[in-house]
């Protein structure tokens, strides 16, 4: 596996700098009390890094099956997870499991999601329709 190289780390961080001022531009003076928690401003930020980072990815890797983006989502979750203590990643499993779906159809209805184009009987066509998300 290749090193990360400290310019990687540096050019995410500074990916990530610029995105929570962004989120942090965004949330000001919005009620919700989801917006007055740090840990998910942080998180909205980091999304938009982590998003940028999946679509240079998928870009690189050209054509694939979506049997790809299902592994990409196991692995990433996996590693989140594993950021915790160890005695609370059993639970943080299950409550991402029991999430997912409402997160997901959450996310494709305000339209963040990751557009690309798949091959589809020889026919380039968008991942996500548009007007569907």
């Amino acid at each position: 596996m290749k090193p990360t190289t400290a310019a990687i780390v540096k050019a995410v961080q500074a990916d990530l700098k610029v995105g929570r001022a962004g989120v942090e531009r965004a949330v000001a003076g919005r009620p919700e009390p989801e917006f007055q928690d740090p840990d998910l401003r942080f998180a909205l930020a980091a999304q938009n890094t982590l998003r940028t980072c999946l679509e240079a990815t998928f870009e690189e890797a050209g054509e694939f099956a979506p049997s790809l983006c299902v592994e990409m989502a196991i692995r990433l979750a996996s590693y989140a997870i594993s950021a915790m203590p160890l005695e609370d990643q059993h639970h943080a499993m299950e409550l991402v499991c029991a999430s997912l779906p409402a997160a997901h159809k959450r996310r494709l209805a305000a339209g963040v999601v990751i557009r690309i184009d798949w091959m589809n009987e020889g026919r380039v066509e968008p991942n996500i329709p548009e007007g569907r998300a």
